[in-house]
């Protein structure tokens, strides 16, 4: 082995350390004296563990290392922290590169993990046909620790979920459970959450929100406090008709999960140019999952499920204004407003269209006493949620 070999080694000792030993990488990054290169990466390591996004970026999007070996895993380590962040277009840019580096210089197996990672980061992407085959890449890399064989079975679990083999999936999870603890510990929030995407797949929604509990209690940490509100917030509009409440502070880091959960609620409540804002972010975001007009690329999920649910409600409701200001009655005009929409309809539109004013306190109430009257009279149900309301068309309709 050379010396060069030997440092390298040392160095990966010290780096794998944090995932099983954090005191004792922490003394070793203090009193070891690592080259720059290297102080740079552990530190940077360390910081992504902390779940700090600014300081891991300080210490690794540096100009390139001039030893390719190093150079490799700081691609890898730029690439991890995108990937935590859901900004995936870089992940993969930063993982591709990794890899190529590690194709060329001796790698100590450390290919691995660029590897695993970019078949993670382009599942998110669904680019489902690279993800095949570098899946294949994988599998053809000599395993040796639980640690390493746990890798390529992430992998192969998530390709199953996302190609529709649920099933599959499903008893794959189950092995994977069998592992040992110390080798499982760092895949269970992965794997857990994969679970409940997969019973979520199969319509088994009260088994998806149990695994969601113990979901919670694997970390403390900012994905998966964010994660479990998503899905949380999203399973229980969906299966239990409870009101979305969506507190932004909870994903500061992860925007996408943000947008995606104001673009159901806005869509939920009828305000279309809300919700289409949301949605364009989304479009900048990840362009090949979500298309124009919320077109959804991704496979079935409570996101596509809720986004189907208010599909009506993506089509602005056809009001024309010459029919309309040749009604003279107030409940007619609402009457009117109500049967030509399948959206809900914003109260402060509804006071605009029948009165001519601007919504406030006193027009508001105007405006629910009509609508009271108007069910009365009718005998019809109106459902207001969230300052908008919606006519049910239909018998034993309640959400």
């Amino acid at each position: 082995m050379t010396a060069n070999e030997d440092r390298h080694r040392y160095f990966l000792e010290t780096f794998r350390l944090l995932r099983s030993d954090k005191r004792k990488f922490i003394y070793r990054l203090n009193h070891h004296e690592f080259s720059v290169m290297e102080g740079r990466l552990l530190r940077g390591y360390l910081e992504f563990h902390r779940n700090s996004k600014a300081g891991a970026l300080k210490e690794l999007r540096v100009s390139p290392f001039s030893e390719p070996f190093y150079e490799g895993v700081r691609l890898y380590l730029v690439g991890l922290v995108y990937n935590q962040h859901s900004h995936f277009r870089y992940a993969v840019e930063n993982l591709e590169r990794s890899v190529q580096t590690f194709h060329s210089v001796p790698h100590l197996g450390f290919i691995l993990n660029p590897l695993y990672l970019l078949i993670l980061a382009l599942g998110n992407r669904r680019e489902l046909e690279r993800m095949t085959r570098l899946l294949a890449e994988l599998e053809s890399i000599p395993v040796n620790t639980g640690f390493e064989k746990l890798q390529v079975f992430h992998c192969k679990i998530l390709h199953a979920l996302f190609t529709g083999e649920t099933v599959r999936c499903l008893e794959w999870l189950d092995q994977a459970f069998r592992f040992k603890k110390e080798d499982l510990q760092t895949f269970e929030p992965h794997l857990l959450i994969i679970r409940v995407a997969a019973l979520i797949k199969e319509l088994r929604y009260e088994e998806a929100l149990s695994i969601l509990e113990r979901y919670k209690k694997t970390a403390s940490n900012a994905i998966v406090r964010a994660n479990y509100a998503y899905i949380k917030a999203l399973l229980t509009h969906l299966h239990r008709g409870a009101p979305l409440y969506i507190y932004a502070s909870k994903f500061k880091d992860f925007p996408e999960l943000h947008w995606q959960l104001e673009t159901v609620k806005l869509l939920s409540i009828g305000d279309l140019n809300g919700a289409r804002k949301h949605w364009n972010q989304l479009r900048k975001h990840n362009p090949g999952l979500y298309g124009p007009d919320f077109e959804y690329r991704g496979e079935p999920s409570l996101f596509s499920q809720c986004l189907d649910r208010y599909r009506a409600h993506t089509r602005a409701e056809e009001v024309a204004e010459t029919e309309l200001d040749a009604i003279t009655s107030k409940r007619d005009r609402l009457h009117y407003l109500l049967t030509r929409s399948s959206a809900p309809i914003q109260a402060d539109r509804l006071v605009k269209l029948i009165w001519g004013e601007e919504a406030d306190e006193k027009t508001l109430a105007r405006l629910r006493k009509l609508i009271s009257n108007y069910c009365k009279e009718q005998n019809v149900q109106v459902i207001s949620s969230h300052y908008s309301y919606r006519l049910v068309r239909q018998t034993g309709e309640t959400k």
